[in-house]
C-alpha cells in the first residue's frame, strides 16, 4: 500500500472517462469560462485540498511532462495539452497554469461530452466559441441527441482548435486545452502523430485516487 507521498500511488495503466447526459460536474461549476476558479471555487478547493495551488502543484509533481520548454515558443507549440482521468485533477492543473501564465483554457468536456447547458455556459470559452461560429458553424452538433459524437464535426473542431492556438500566438496569448479526449483517438485518428513534439502534461493520478476525488467533487451535485 503506497502513501500519497510515493510516486507509485499516482500510477495506473489506463485512463477512463465517464460522461452522463445532463450530468453536473461538481467543482467545475465553480470555475469561470476560462477555467480559472470563482471566489466560491477557490474557497471550495481550499476546504477540500488545502488550497488550489497546493493541489495543482502536487499533481504537477507526479505528472508526466513532455516538450514544456516549447510551449508558447511558436505557432505550432502555442497549445499545452493536459490530460488524465476524470477526477485526476487535470482541470485544476489547467486552471492553475492558466492563471500563472495568463493563458486561455479550453475544457474539452464542455464541447465533446454530454453536459447540461448550464455547465457548458460556465466552462466554455466565449472567445473560442466565437471563433468556432466562423470556422465550424455546426460545432454545437458535435454531440448527437443520443450522446454520441459526430466525428465529421469533431475532425473540424480539432483542426479549428489548432488554428485557434496559432491565432492566439500572434496575439501573444498561450492556450491550454484539457480533457480526457486527448488521451485517446477522439480528436485524432493517429494520436501519436498528431501530438508529436507538442507540449503535454498527463496527470498520472491512480484510478483509486481519481475515483475518490471524482466522488468527492460530485457529492453535492
Amino acid at each position: 500500500m503506497y502513501s500519497e507521498n510515493d510516486w507509485r500511488y499516482y500510477q495506473e495503466d489506463y485512463l477512463a472517462h465517464h460522461g452522463i447526459l445532463g450530468q453536473k460536474w461538481g467543482v467545475r461549476r465553480y470555475q469561470n469560462p476560462d477555467g480559472s476558479l470563482t471566489p466560491a471555487g477557490r474557497k471550495r478547493y481550499s476546504d477540500w485540498y488545502g488550497g488550489n495551488e497546493k493541489f495543482a502543484k502536487n499533481r504537477l509533481k507526479y505528472a508526466e511532462k513532455s516538450n514544456l520548454d516549447k510551449w508558447g515558443k511558436s505557432e505550432d507549440t502555442n497549445i499545452l495539452y493536459i490530460t488524465g482521468r476524470s477526477g485526476s485533477g487535470k482541470s485544476t492543473v489547467a486552471g492553475y497554469l492558466g492563471d500563472e501564465n495568463d493563458a486561455e483554457v479550453i475544457n474539452l468536456d464542455s464541447y465533446l461530452s454530454p453536459m447540461s447547458s448550464e455547465d457548458k455556459k460556465q466552462l466554455q470559452s466565449s472567445d473560442f466559441n466565437r471563433y468556432l461560429n466562423d470556422e465550424v458553424p455546426d460545432w454545437k452538433k458535435a454531440i448527437t441527441k443520443d450522446g454520441k459524437l459526430n466525428y465529421d464535426i469533431v475532425d473540424r473542431f480539432a483542426k479549428a482548435s489548432e488554428n485557434y492556438g496559432r491565432n492566439l500566438y500572434n496575439q501573444g496569448t498561450k492556450v491550454i486545452i484539457e480533457g480526457v479526449q486527448i488521451s485517446d483517438n477522439t480528436l485524432y485518428e493517429d494520436r501519436d502523430s498528431a501530438y508529436q513534439g507538442k507540449p503535454m502534461i498527463t496527470v498520472t493520478t491512480s484510478k483509486r485516487e481519481s475515483d475518490r476525488l471524482a466522488a468527492e467533487r460530485d457529492k453535492d451535485k
